[in-house]
């Protein structure tokens, strides 16, 4: 049988048995020791009040419920759910034992876990008797190692991991253990110092701590809490402390004992679990799971008074495309302190994603009051940022939703919020608006056109069009960009502005850029049968999502295998900012490229950072001169100074060299003049259907 419920033997497992089926609820609850029921799939059918504590769910939250889907998901990491399944497939009767670890929603518990069953109306039942492996030590434990004439065997066993002390409260004799001098830092002066735990506790802890001491003492119960000391090293550590006040033989006065358990590693990896679960780790803001806990907290009980501030930042992608994900992660880090800085104490901040942002104000039911703090915030984050020496400017827009008139629930409140901000980015950055029922059918507008895109990529209504690439000298056509294009049913030929911004938020740039990849190469591979030798290469741009994909390499292998084109003639464009952006991994990605035996060109070249630097680690074969500088040749010398510079570069590195967007006679010739090699432009010619540049192409065709 097990041991009575309140004994001191009912702290140890091994007095608990498989009569425990029998306890009535009210005989379960007064056990001190946590214990649930279980049927074979995992159903809670009993849970008493010690695992209540533990767990800090009420019993009837749970009963009902599945253990492993609803009270402790991540449980099975360390292996229970897994152990749990097979000894109820088994038909053993023994009970099993072992320490795992529980991860209930508040956070890590680690425990001991002893498994029994039983068989009952042809059903298997299950006992999980659960302790934390940060229990207290039994007073009567204690008690046993603190006398002077204590085995040393079983007093080496405890005092491994425990530290004790004994006092007899009339000063003849008092007792230390080691492990109590290694917890707090102390030496011989411990031996005869009153009161250890006080004179060590964090003078922020020393009143809480002797007032339980003091009532303890007076009502004759043990005490037992987790106090901060302060080592005499300095050091702060965490620990648990049981103790209790004695009647000693003779009535000499009494004793005071007890324990100490260290327990700061176990509150680092708990601090460390709950941050990982809880904190963005860029910016330290709640993430989203922590801003619905304190969102709904702040939810209960209240009829009104509570905004939700949807905030993105128009154009964020634009920094890390131009100066890297360093500097963007840098910037996310100063815009979260800025709106920190704004909103008021009680006023809950979260970063849930990439440059999504979201601010919950409390006590704010006047509107106007609402519309003026987030003013404010837009203001502070539409300022500019300097970071390494370079200016860069976003704003945000953002969107409103108030409690209870946009939604009643956390999730309902924070989706209109959404849904406004996406209203409010429509109408240009650095605006917001208020949440309308009528957003919610532009919102599902905008999932239809997503789905639109997606279906339009499937009929193979995205096409590429090519605009040519020339010898600067010849005029000879070299190669040819394919650019994608809608032939949209209804609305005509849509150009890229209007839907692949689209197809990247929506991920549908993934089938897209495939699309078009295989679409241009299938030209190439005509062009090539036609005109041999003399074939132009084909040219596709490739976005960061594309490139990022593990199977871009494996794609590109397979467009060439099913086209049949030479892998020569296909050159892959990507932007300078994206190649100088995770340096080892990118490297990775090219070698695999190239391997292909395919061409790699840098697009948009002389704008991104840090280009001379890493160039010449790259495989690259051509850059390209970015059109804001071939604009400027004939009208301002530091681009033209800066458009030779980078052709002297890339003759030197033995690069080919193209220049896009000449749109004009001068600066063809002047391009020429400094000896770039191709050009690209207005001047030549415009993107075309591909059967219409094919026409041209073959009408130049030598006879």
């Amino acid at each position: 049988m097990p041991s009575a419920p309140g004994e001191s033997a009912a702290d140890d497992l091994s007095n608990v048995d498989v009569t425990v089926f029998e306890l009535s609820n009210e005989e379960l609850d007064r056990y001190p020791i946590g214990i649930i029921t279980l049927a074979r799939d995992g159903t809670i059918l009993r849970y008493n009040r010690a695992e209540s504590a533990l767990s800090r769910l009420k019993p009837h939250e749970v009963i009902g419920r599945n253990f492993f889907r609803d009270v402790a998901p991540c449980t099975a990491v360390k292996g229970f759910q897994g152990r749990f399944e097979v000894f109820a497939a088994g038909t053993t009767s023994a009970a099993e034992r072992f320490d795992c670890c529980f991860m209930f929603r508040w956070g890590r518990q680690d425990v001991t876990i002893t498994l029994m069953r039983r068989e009952q109306r042809r059903e298997i039942h299950l006992v999980v008797v659960v302790r934390s492996l940060a229990a207290p030590v039994p007073v009567a434990v204690i008690e046993s190692i603190a006398t002077p004439d204590a085995e040393e065997a079983p007093r080496r066993g405890i005092e491994t991991n425990v530290g004790i002390w004994a006092d007899d409260l009339d000063g003849a004799t008092s007792y230390r253990s080691e492990e109590l001098h290694r917890i707090l830092g102390a030496g011989a002066e411990l031996e005869t110092l009153p009161d250890p735990i006080v004179r060590y506790a964090h003078p922020s802890h020393v009143a809480a701590l002797t007032s339980e001491m003091k009532h303890a003492h007076e009502q004759g119960r043990s005490y037992v809490l987790r106090t901060l000391i302060v080592a005499g090293d300095g050091s702060e550590k965490d620990v648990l402390v049981h103790g209790a006040f004695l009647d000693t033989p003779g009535g000499r006065g009494g004793r005071s004992i007890g324990s100490v358990v260290d327990l700061t590693q176990r509150r680092t990896l708990e601090d460390q679990l709950w941050e990982s679960g809880h904190l963005d780790p860029l910016t330290q803001l709640p993430n989203r799971r922590l801003l619905m806990e304190r969102l709904n907290a702040a939810l209960a009980g209240r009829a009104s008074g509570i905004s939700v501030c949807f905030l993105d930042l128009d154009k964020f992608k634009n920094v890390n495309d131009s100066a890297g994900h360093a500097v963007g992660d840098q910037l996310l880090r100063i815009v979260a302190e800025r709106i920190l800085r704004t909103t008021r104490p009680g006023d809950i901040v979260s970063r849930i994603n990439g440059d999504e942002f979201v601010v919950v104000l409390i006590d704010g039911a006047q509107p106007t009051a609402v519309e003026a703090l987030l003013g404010r915030i837009l203001d502070a984050v539409a300022e500019p940022y300097r970071i390494d020496g370079k200016q860069h400017i976003v704003a945000a827009s953002a969107g409103i939703a108030s409690f209870p008139l946009d939604g009643k629930t956390a999730e309902d409140l924070l989706s209109a919020a959404d849904v406004a901000m996406y209203r409010a980015k429509a109408g240009g950055p650095g605006a917001f608006r208020r949440f309308a029922p009528a957003m919610n059918e532009l919102a599902a507008k905008d999932r239809e056109r997503a789905a639109e895109l997606q279906f339009a990529i499937d009929r193979g209504e995205i096409v590429a069009y090519f605009q040519g690439i020339v010898d600067a000298r010849t005029h000879v056509t070299r190669g040819a960009e394919a650019l994608a294009r809608w032939e949209h049913p209804r609305l005509g030929m849509l150009p890229p502005s209007e839907f692949i911004s689209l197809a990247e938020e929506s991920g549908a740039i993934i089938s897209l850029g495939k699309c078009i990849l295989r679409d241009a190469c299938a030209w190439g591979r005509r062009w090539h049968d036609a005109l041999g030798d003399a074939a132009p290469f084909v040219s596709v741009n490739v976005s960061p999502l594309q490139f990022r994909d593990r199977r871009f390499a494996a794609t590109v292998r397979e467009v060439l295998a099913e086209t049949g084109l030479p892998a020569r003639l296909l050159e892959l464009e990507f932007t300078e900012s994206l190649v100088m952006d995770r340096f080892e991994e990118t490297m990775l990605v090219l070698a695999d490229l190239k391997v292909l035996g395919i061409r790699l060109s840098i697009d948009d070249f002389g704008t991104g950072y840090s280009s001379l630097a890493y160039l010449k680690y790259f495989p690259i074969d051509t850059i390209k001169i970015d059109r804001a500088f071939v604009e400027g040749i004939g009208i301002d010398s530091v681009d033209e100074s800066i458009v030779e510079t980078i052709i002297t570069l890339a003759s030197k590195l033995k690069l080919l060299i193209i220049a896009e967007g000449v749109e004009n006679l001068v600066q063809a010739r002047r391009l020429r003049e400094l000896d770039c090699q191709l050009l690209q432009g207005f001047y030549f010619s415009r993107p075309s259907r591909a059967s219409d540049f094919n026409d041209r192409l073959l009408d130049l065709k030598p006879q």
